[in-house]
């Protein structure tokens, strides 16, 4: 079985990737987090 996916966008162009790619994900507010110090957001 293939590890975890990570996505990362670094511009526009990247985050309409990432976007299509969770476009229908079903996430839970707990699975995601603002990492401020990194200026991160993650989803778990």
């Amino acid at each position: 079985m293939p590890g975890p996916l990570s996505l990362r966008a670094e511009d526009a162009e990247d985050m309409t990737v990432v976007s299509a790619c969770l476009q229908d994900a079903i996430v839970t507010l707990g699975d995601m987090a603002y990492l401020v110090e990194e200026r991160r957001f993650v989803l778990v």
